[in-house]
């Protein structure tokens, strides 16, 4: 059986019933499916039918298997940004203006504390606008990107909750700590935005 546009489309608009949220996943999922259906010779309705009747349980755990590959994607991605370059220079660039800024500027008001919390804010601002824009204007979300955003939400929550910067008392563990936390969210935006466009790549 020959599958139209209108066919795929309707596949897809199950799946999205379905609570398959991720576009990535759908694209897989319904090529899946597709490929499936095409063997059948019956009426595409009753074929596609039947199909969901049969398979919507495996379908489901189909989903929360690509989603869990997704987030040790999106992980091993973390970890190797923290290993690149960037990162390392940012950290170095942030440890040496705290220094800095504390032995020629310390008459100022402005805490070098404040400045990384600043850019640590204008990150998290960035991820979380960019994911609530596309999930509630109903946009493009990919697994990897979304977990990326979600982790360094999750990640950037803790470290606030537990107040790690109140915990050290040295000036040079504060300055490692908020230069680890800025370059940190520097990268992950950066990360984020990548993989976000490598997957929109790949759909043109």
């Amino acid at each position: 059986m020959a599958l139209t546009p209108e066919n795929i489309q309707q596949i897809d608009n199950y799946l999205i019933r379905l609570g398959i949220g991720y576009y990535d996943i759908r694209l897989e999922m319904t090529d899946h499916i597709a490929c499936d259906l095409r063997a059948e010779e019956r009426n595409f309705d009753l074929a596609f039918r039947a199909y969901c009747e049969c398979h919507k349980k495996e379908l489901i755990r189909l989903n929360a298997k690509l989603g869990s590959h997704a987030s040790q994607k999106a992980i091993a991605l973390i970890f190797k940004q923290l290993r690149s370059p960037l990162f390392i220079f940012l950290g170095l660039l942030f440890f040496s203006v705290s220094f800095l800024y504390r032995d020629y500027f310390s008459n100022f008001d402005f805490e070098w504390i404040d400045g990384h919390r600043i850019i640590q804010g204008i990150a998290g601002i960035l991820i979380g606008c960019s994911y609530l824009y596309k999930t509630f204007l109903k946009k493009l979300n990919f697994s990897v990107s979304d977990k990326i955003a979600a982790f360094y939400c999750v990640f950037v929550t803790m470290a606030i909750m537990v107040n790690v910067n109140n915990h050290i008392d040295t000036t040079i563990g504060r300055a490692l700590y908020t230069s680890f936390m800025s370059s940190f969210a520097i990268v992950m935006y950066s990360t984020y935005r990548t993989s976000f466009k490598h997957y929109t790549l790949k759909l043109s």
